[in-house]
């Protein structure tokens, strides 16, 4: 089964998950873990996965193990939820990624905007429109860094059959308040992207933008699930202990050092018990420091347990329960 452009933003109104890429001793790509961890993840019930993005370390990946990567997170996937991998770069790199990701099986791309470039609203329109008329596969642009779009663009991209939404990594509250407003919800959709998404989550909730990409799943995904469960069920006092017990205080570990947006999720799950690896250059790994206040961080949360899939009979009950 692959997903249609036109089932994707209903599709994708949910926990999404951005998996992280493992890689084994020698550096190399560990397909047999990213298999793994990519199981793992679909057992928390995420309604979509976005292999190769950001967390995934995008820009240190080779086109080989790009390919792996996209194909891999398909076959696991089997059709069940939808996959969406990341393109970018510019126009003619992020045309062949997009072309790789279909050959590979993707349902759909989330679009970085180009590289170390910063042009006006037209010239990305034009960006974005070129891309998707050389794909039938649905694409998610991503609004960050200078890539920020008026509400007229935004109406604009929605014009495209195939650009069906946009990842926001600004948390501009005022433009997305605008940008909403200026589409048809039914076939235009929005992802809260912000670093550490949870954060913004409840306070973009009421504009109705619910979906939300998850890094922390990759390393908390019990507690992780379980705050989109009690934002979706208006459990109000458990999301503001959440967001106390497990957000906050990674928000201020992840703000140590850059990058560590990345490689403080990757040895999360490394401290965990996932076969990850380290990050690769040019992204740092957590100093021994900080490495011991994340594992402080996880003993507080009782969660130094290794990673198991989850119990998918008690997912069902609690997701039972905000029907």
């Amino acid at each position: 089964m692959r997903w249609s452009y036109e089932e994707m933003p209903a599709a994708l109104d949910g926990l999404l998950a951005f998996p992280i890429t493992p890689f084994d001793g020698a550096g190399a790509l560990n397909a047999r873990a990213l298999h793994s961890h990519t199981e793992l993840l679909l057992s928390y019930g995420v309604s979509g996965l976005f292999p190769g993005c950001g967390t995934g370390e995008m820009g240190a990946l080779s086109p080989d193990e790009y390919a792996t990567i996209i194909s891999t997170s398909v076959a696991v996937a089997e059709g069940a939820v939808p996959v969406l991998a990341g393109v970018g770069f510019g126009a003619s790199l992020a045309a062949e990624m997009v072309q790789m990701a279909e050959a590979a099986g993707a349902d759909g791309a989330l679009v970085f905007p180009p590289y170390l470039q910063s042009p006006g609203s037209d010239e990305y329109l034009d960006y974005y429109c070129s891309l998707a008329a050389k794909t039938p596969l649905a694409l998610v642009i991503y609004q960050r860094d200078a890539a920020i779009f008026t509400a007229d663009t935004v109406a604009r991209l929605a014009e495209v059959p195939n650009i069906v939404g946009i990842k926001d990594g600004t948390g501009r509250v005022e433009l997305l308040q605008q940008q909403v407003t200026a589409v048809d919800r039914s076939r235009f959709g929005f992802i809260n992207g912000v670093p550490t998404a949870e954060l913004l989550a409840p306070a973009l909730r009421p504009y109705g933008i619910t979906a939300y990409s998850s890094a922390l799943l990759n390393v908390v995904p019990e507690l992780a699930s379980e705050f989109f469960h009690a934002l979706r069920t208006g459990d109000t006092e458990r999301v503001d202990e959440l967001l106390r017990q497990v957000v906050h205080p990674f928000v201020r570990l992840r703000d140590r050092e850059p990058g560590y947006a990345v490689s403080l999720i990757k040895a999360g799950a490394r401290l965990r018990g996932a076969d990850t690896g380290t990050v690769r250059a040019p992204l740092i790994e957590p100093n021994e420091r900080d490495l011991a206040d994340l594992r402080t961080w996880l003993a507080g949360l009782r969660l130094s347990d290794v990673l198991i899939p989850c119990d998918r009979s008690a997912l069902g009950a609690i997701a039972a329960q905000g029907a």
